[in-house]
């Protein structure tokens, strides 16, 4: 009877109807309910309120009885903490509790419902008064007798009390009290009769015992209790607290609980069995002559060895923890009818952790059961320190259903690779304290590849400051070039690499290897100064590493009994040749779900599961991370016509075989990739909710419809156009054609961003629906596709907007063809992709051009391969362009490596967009790509991307504008306009960016990374930006008035003249009527060597001038020989360092 069915019961007696008279109105009998329940602990107006509300139950039709359950489990479910209503909860709590205590603990009664309410009227939400209440109970509550056996033949009779007797050991007679002869009569009341025998073994005679409701037993050795003989009656209870083995035999209608036992526990009989264990591998028996009549619970915490085999009950339920493989768990292995539990099993096998220690469990094996449920469990409570590693092989688990089994449930920790913990040491990058000398002229310190040679002496500090603050650039070549070590006292030659440098301490400095943690070669001096280096070495670092427990999991076996019950089967976690149906088919099977399959070694995942339910017509299948193969064909079973899949949890990949199998139903929010299976016979596909589904190009000989419509996921899959309809939905549908080329099914791909892939069939046409659908939509054919259609304006596909072209173009005939694509009658102006053309391999030079003609301006191309590399050819020409003057090409070049993508010849269009696209994010490399770009009437070339790009602009020379501005990687690009100033913008990155040859007054902006800019012979401007830049002027200035500006030079900077060997760093200074063209023949006159350098400042500005050939016109500046540059501002060069190896003068502060 339900709990409300009880109610009802109660609302009919007289005592009821005492407390809540029926002429009761509904508000009435709301506010006495709800007092009564609460009394005085709410505020009368929250009790008001609370009565407003269960009258309006009332008012809404629900019984009395049923109100009174509903507002009792409000109560109830209130915590102690509410601020309002906890004090209620608390005392409604201990009067259930005191209530409990006298009617089931002390089994009192009463005879009147006034002497009932006595019981709990003096309890509140006090703990004291639960106390007190329980001890008045206690005084009312029989105590009964206590009966001590003797050496002698004792008869007791109890009285109506709970009467005990007491059997104990008697040492003087060698013996226990309880002898054969004895006779116990327990009366009334609930008796109970204790055995204790602290000296060897105990065996149960032959005394007579009647009317005692209860037997303990604890003794030190061997406890035998058979309590089945007809001397013994009334016995509903017995229990074994302490032994070594335990035997116990019991009636069907007496309870069994042994604890306490240190060796092995038998039990057979019984009705309700309970045995809980301690002990280290020891083994549990029950039911193995005679079952028992009720349920089964064994509980074994230190399973160990021990074997735990149960015959018999109705609900079994076996809790094992850190079994070992050598004793295994059997339930119901018997072999007779009687032997199968009836009830539900449910059976829990947990690893206890041991430090680098492999472990295996017990195998389980269970027959019979309404329900089984088994699960074995891992514990990772020690690998994540673990530096040895573990791991924990499950038991193998054999099920099999007895005549009433329904539903199977498996469940096993998830495969995981073992990993050792590695305890982590801190790295030691290696540093170097120099402490250095005074230097002479001519002496020279050498460290780290950088020379420094002083041309004057020098303290200790100048010289530890010429190679302070030294740091790992990489123009204009790899490592640094100079530091404080001004000109006036010296200079420097090569380059440093290999470490970084800090500030000046005095006369130290510290030196760090660039190399972290290692113990590389020792910084030393080799110069003819004096510097004394004292090295701490590096050591490598070992990252910690936290430690996974490896976890292998057991085969699986489950099979059906002889009328086929089994209907729902669950396999979460298995083993390599796991079958469902081993030896008995599942015929009956409706339900199955498989998740996490494992493998033979830890962290596998590629189990195969066999399932044989050989005459089942349709069947439902839920996968959640499944990988491997399944196979629904265990019995060859050709019955099996409707597959309903879902996809959840994660996503699945695996190979199903499924023959018979016409129609399939996919749904969930996972995907399912199937392109392994085994599907001969498919005929209908559908998908829905947000379920994913891939196919391979198998099915498409029997598929005849495929529709997505419902679903929001990612399904691919192979048809024939001849063969199969196919209705997309929201999701993204790739479907590629396997054969035909008229084609005659309809398909409409539907919202979502969907591919239809000719894939190299000559398609010639349809005669049913081909369409996209809404969404931007891509077709996918073969360049000899394109080719062969282009001819003539396409209709027989509609609402597609982009065009792939799926492989490379042209042939290797040692000819350089062009392949020619009219993207007008194709009718996609907008946006192509190409897969590049083909490498000749001959005569590389002769590789084909593919030429795509009628592209609406605007129009994008894509590169997304390029196997002739630096010959791969593509010419785009815009539909008039020729008349057109403001035409715009989006080009992409998309690459996961770097690839040189050739050349890209773009006709009559003045706006080109280049875009580089890393097309595999999720790794570390960046390509480094490469592309020629000949766009005769460009005037503006932006390029964006993620991907480093070096651009030739052969032929682009009218662009006046190259804009990098949102590339994030570098750019390397120079002009190639002679005629007109260009601006060239870098972007965040390292770019390296020319102005034109010539004299043009072109701009270079750097923007935020380390650039190289370099100028030409006319009035460039150069602005380096944010980060430390290199200027280079490498190109001879047409006359002293024709310079280029750098706008930004300050620290950190260099200005490299190219070829320069020496540097005057006292600046030129005249006369204030001398005019610029004296400071400049002065800046000569004042170089004594060829590939000198001097400066000076004019008029609010600074000019370095390198004088190229000293010998002739020494005094004066030599037009389109010498060199000159601006400094925007006054800036002081008279300490600034100078390296005579790569020509470039840096601020030293």
């Amino acid at each position: 009877m339900t709990l409300k069915g009880i109610a009802a019961s109660i609302s009919n007696t007289v005592e009821f109807k005492s407390i809540y008279p029926t002429f009761m109105t509904n508000a009435e009998f709301a506010t006495k309910l709800v007092d009564n329940l609460v009394g005085s602990l709410v505020p009368a107006a929250d009790k008001a309120a609370a009565s407003v509300q269960v009258a309006a139950m009332l008012n809404a039709g629900a019984s009395r009885s049923s109100v009174v359950v509903d507002v009792i489990a409000a109560l109830n479910a209130v915590p102690s903490t509410h601020a309002v209503f906890g004090a209620a909860a608390l005392a409604f709590d201990n009067k259930v509790d005191v209530a409990i205590y006298y009617s089931v603990d002390k089994q009192q009664s009463g005879s009147s419902l006034a002497g009932l309410q006595s019981v709990i009227s003096s309890v509140t939400n006090t703990a004291a008064s639960v106390t007190a209440a329980k001890a008045s109970i206690d005084g009312t509550a029989s105590a009964g007798s206590t009966f001590t056996l003797t050496s002698s033949v004792d008869t007791f009779t109890g009285g109506s009390g709970n009467d005990t007797f007491i059997a104990n050991y008697l040492a003087a007679a060698t013996a226990n009290a309880l002898g054969a002869l004895d006779t116990l009569d327990g009366g009334n009341g609930t008796d109970t009769l204790q055995i204790t025998n602290d000296t060897g073994a105990f065996t149960l005679g032959a005394t007579t015992i009647s009317n005692i409701e209860n037997m303990t037993i604890r003794g030190v050795g061997a406890v035998t209790a058979d309590t089945t003989g007809s001397q013994i009656t009334g016995l509903t209870s017995v229990k074994v607290t302490q032994s070594t083995t335990a035997a116990v035999t019991a009636a069907t209608s007496t309870d069994v609980a042994v604890s306490g036992a240190s060796d092995a526990i038998t039990v057979n009989g019984g009705k309700d069995v309970t045995v809980t264990d301690a002990t280290a591998d020891k083994a549990i028996t029950i039911g193995a002559t005679t079952v028992n009549g009720g349920s089964v619970t064994v509980t074994d915490s230190k399973v160990g060895t021990g074997a735990i085999a149960i015959d018999g009950g109705t609900d079994v339920t076996v809790t094992a923890t850190g079994s070992t493989a050598t004793g295994d768990i059997k339930i119901g292995q018997g072999g007779a009818a009687t032997d199968l539990p009836s009830g539900t099993v449910t059976v829990s096998s947990a690893q206890t952790a041991v430090a680098a220690t492999d472990v295996t469990l017990h195998a389980i094996s269970v027959k019979g059961g309404s329900t089984v449920s088994v699960t074995q469990t891992a514990d990772t409570s020690k690998a994540g320190t673990d530096t040895t590693g573990s791991t924990v092989t499950q038991g193998a688990v054999t099920v099999a259903a007895g005549n009433t089994t329904t539903s199977v449930t498996v469940a096993q920790a998830k495969s995981t690779a073992e990993v050792l913990a590695v305890t982590a040491v801190a790295g030691v990058t290696e540093t170097a304290s120099v402490k250095f000398s005074a230097l002479t002229a001519g002496q020279t310190l050498v460290l780290g590849g950088l020379t420094f040679t002083a041309s004057a002496a020098m303290t200790a500090a100048e010289a530890a400051a010429a190679f302070a603050n030294l740091v790992k650039g990489t123009v204009p070549v790899a490592g640094d070039t100079q530091s404080g070590g001004v000109a006036s006292k010296g200079t420097y030659t090569d380059a440093f690499t290999g470490w970084t440098s800090g500030a000046v301490s005095t006369d130290t400095v510290v030196f760090t290897s660039t190399t972290a943690n290692t113990d590389v070669a020792n910084l030393a001096n080799t110069g003819t100064g004096t510097a004394v280096v004292t090295t701490t070495a590096g050591s490598a670092a070992t990252a910690a590493k936290t430690g996974v427990l490896g976890v292998i999991n057991g085969t699986v076996l489950i099979d059906d009994n002889a009328t086929a019950s089994v209907t729902t089967v669950s396999v979460d976690g298995y083993g390599d040749s796991s079958k469902i149906g081993d030896t008995a088919t599942l015929s009956k099977l409706a339900n199955l779900t498989l998740a996490n399959s494992g493998g033979t070694a830890a962290g596998d995942s590629d189990a195969d599961m066999t399932v044989d339910a050989a005459g089942v017509a349709s069947l439902n299948l839920t996968v959640n991370n499944v990988k491997g193969a399944v196979s629904l064909d265990g019995a060859a079973d050709s019955a099996l016509k409707t597959l309903n899949l879902t996809a959840t949890g994660a996503n699945s990949t695996f190979a199903l075989t499924a023959a018979a199998v016409q129609t399939l139903a996919v749904s969930g929010d996972k995907v399912a990739n199937l392109a392994t299976g085994t599907l001969t016979a498919l005929k209908t596909v559908t998908v829905s909710g947000s379920a994913g589904l891939t196919l391979d190009a198998d099915e498409a000989d029997t598929l005849t419809s495929i529709n997505t419509t419902a679903t929001t996921g990612t399904v691919t899959a192979h048809i024939k156009g001849t063969a199969a309809t196919y209705t997309g939905g929201a999701g993204v549908d790739s479907v590629t054609l396997n054969t035909d080329t008229a084609l005659t099914k309809a398909i409409d791909l539907g919202d979502g961003n969907d591919t239809l892939s000719f894939g190299a069939l000559l398609v010639t046409g349809s005669t049913a629906t081909l369409s996209g659908g809404a969404g931007t939509d891509t077709l996918s054919m073969s360049v000899a596709s394109a080719e062969a259609l282009d001819g003539s304006s396409q209709s027989f596909y509609t609402n597609f907007e982009r065009l792939t072209l799926n492989n490379a173009a042209g042939d290797d005939d040692n000819s350089a063809d062009t392949v020619t694509i009219d993207l007008a009658n194709l009718g996609f102006s907008n946006y192509v992709t190409s897969n590049g053309t083909v490498l000749d391999a001959t005569t590389a030079a002769s590789s084909d051009t593919l030429a795509l003609t009628n592209m609406a301006s605007g129009g994008t191309l894509v590169i997304a391969a390029s196997a002739a590399g630096a010959n791969s050819k593509h010419s785009v020409s815009v539909k008039d362009a020729a008349t057109g003057t403001a035409d715009v090409l989006n080009l992409t070049v998309a690459s996961s490596a770097t690839l040189n993508f050739g050349t890209v010849t773009a006709a009559n269009i003045e706006t080109v967009n280049v875009t580089t696209s890393d097309t595999v994010l999720t790794d570390t490399t960046v390509p480094a790509n490469t592309l020629t770009l000949t766009a005769a009437a460009a005037k503006t070339i932006n390029v964006s991307g993620n991907t480093s790009l070096t651009l030739t602009l052969t032929g682009s020379a009218a662009a006046t504008l190259i804009d990098g501005t949102n590339m994030t990687k570098a750019l390397t690009v120079t002009s190639v306009n002679t005629t007109s100033a260009t601006t060239i913008k870098g972007g965040s990155a390292n770019d390296v960016l020319t102005a034109a040859s010539g004299s043009t007054a072109d701009v270079l902006i750097g923007g935020a990374g380390d650039d190289t800019l370099t100028a030409n012979k006319g009035l460039s401007t150069l602005t380096g930006g944010v980060g430390n830049d290199v200027f280079v002027i490498n190109t001879a200035s047409t006359n002293s008035s024709s310079f280029s500006t750098i706008t930004d030079f300050a620290a950190g900077d260099l200005l490299q003249m190219t070829g320069a060997t020496s540097f005057k760093a006292a600046a030129i200074s005249l006369a204030d009527t001398a005019v610029f063209q004296d400071y400049a023949n002065a800046a000569i006159a004042a170089i004594t060597a060829d590939n000198g350098v001097a400066w000076f400042q004019y008029s609010g500005n600074t000019y370095v001038v390198k004088e190229v050939n000293n010998a002739t016109n020494a005094d004066v500046f030599v037009n389109a020989e010498d060199f000159i540059v601006k400094l925007t501002g006054l800036v002081d060069l008279s300490n600034a360092s100078f390296n005579s190896t790569q020509g470039t003068i840096a601020l030293t502060a």
